[in-house]
């Protein structure tokens, strides 16, 4: 099969195993998600690959920590959890993504400058490796450290447990400013609010 990640600009040809359960999956070539990577990090051309994506089941939820498959998306969190007052604690600027993908890329959100990365609020993760499956935590210093923004290097990130935060409509301020002046006024606007855009006309 040829497969790309969201650039587009490189291709890979290799097997894609698709499992729909996590005893399918096995530790042989890395996982990748829905492939929202700009660069190449999603391709092993000439080998063997698992596609996450059917693994997108949500196995509970307690409190403010929900766990999840790794194939579940960003998006499927925010659909379903939003309506009860909740959403991920950091959300990157696709949904697309997955939270496998968001933990392995330690993606940020328009937050970032106030609650960090998305592996900042990861509390567990259920991963695969070569000596077999098992659940790692912050505890766990090196292989959470090697994992969380590891490309998959540690093994299969088959499932994960991380915050939702409950959540309240926020103001919007639209800031216009001097080019000179957009650092400090970015800066000043980050105190005042959790998420920031910024642009240039």
């Amino acid at each position: 099969m040829t497969y790309s990640g969201w650039g587009r600009t490189l291709t890979a040809d290799g097997e894609l195993a698709r499992p729909e359960r996590r005893t399918a999956v096995t530790a042989q070539g890395p996982a990748i998600g829905n492939r929202r990577s700009y660069g190449d990090a999603a391709l092993n051309d000439n080998g063997r690959a698992t596609d996450m994506t059917r693994l997108d089941r949500i196995i509970g939820f307690d409190g403010d920590i929900v766990h999840v498959e790794a194939g579940c998306t960003i998006a499927t969190l925010a659909r379903i959890f939003a309506p009860k007052g909740y959403l991920p604690a950091v959300m990157p600027g696709t949904g697309f993504a997955t939270v496998g993908g968001a933990i392995g890329m330690d993606v940020h959100g328009k937050n970032h400058h106030n609650d960090g990365s998305f592996g900042q609020h990861v509390t567990e993760i259920t991963l695969l490796g070569i000596d077999g499956t098992r659940a790692i935590t912050p505890a766990d210093e090196v292989i959470w450290k090697a994992t969380i923004g590891g490309l998959g290097q540690t093994g299969v990130i088959l499932s994960a447990k991380a915050a939702v935060e409950a959540y309240h409509r926020r103001p919007i301020a639209r800031y216009r400013t001097a080019r000179a002046k957009l650092g400090p006024a970015h800066r000043n606007a980050g105190r005042e609010y959790g998420d920031l855009l910024c642009g240039l006309d």
